[in-house]
Parts: C-alpha cells; structure tokens; sequence
C-alpha cells in the first residue's frame, strides 16, 4: 500500500511538474485562492473529527490530493519564476521546502486515499 502510493505521488508529482514547466497558464497569481483553498480543507479536517464516516475521509482526502496537487504547479512557478510572481535567488531554501512539504502532503493524502479505498478492513 505505501509503494502504492508512493509510485502514485512520483508520477502525480512529475506530471504536474511538467505542467508547471509547459504551460502558459499563470496559476502565481492565485496565491490567495490557495489560501482560501487551505483554510477550508483544514476547517474540513476539523469536522472530520466529529464525523467519523469513510466516505467523509475520502472526500476530504481527494479535496487534499487536489489541494496539494495545486500547490505543487504554484511552488514550481514561483521557483521557475517565469511568471508574474517568483522566489528571489536567496530563497532558494524556502523555495525547496515549500515543494518538500508540498510533496509530502500530496504523499501522506493519497496514502489516506489508498488505504481507505484498497485498506484490509474495508473488504465489505
């Protein structure tokens, strides 16, 4: 389950790479988008806490696959810096966090995913 969803996070994480590479679309300026985005996926995952249902846990784990998946093309365009916003040369190090947990994140929510739709105590 976990090489599952790590080949699922590479190539999930390669092809958005090379969307952020190839396309003209400027997704930078949609930083506050984003943040809205994050704000209601973490107002999600609170009432997760109250609501204990499979099928609430893989909604919220596809909005967080999407979520995180959006935030991947942002940082990448931010660090290719051929858009409208970008990193400045000394924020090399933030830049490479920012994809690290980034990928993580997209990581940690598809392994969510996976393991509730293809989990051993859910054969029902």
């Amino acid at each position: 389950m976990i090489l599952t969803a790590a080949l699922l996070t590479l190539a999930v994480t390669v092809g958005l790479t090379v969307y952020a590479f190839t396309t003209e679309t400027d997704v930078t300026v949609n930083g506050s988008l984003l943040f809205i985005l994050g704000s209601l996926f973490m107002g999600l995952i609170l009432v997760g806490i109250f609501v204990q249902s499979t099928f609430f846990s893989m909604i919220v784990s596809a909005l967080g696959c999407l979520l995180f998946g959006l935030y991947i093309v942002y940082d990448v365009q931010l660090i290719l810096g051929t858009k409208s916003e970008m990193f400045s040369l000394d924020d090399y190090i933030v830049a490479a966090l920012s994809l690290y947990i980034d990928v993580v994140n997209l990581f940690i929510q598809i392994l969510e995913l996976v393991s509730l739709l293809f989990g051993e105590d859910n054969q029902n």
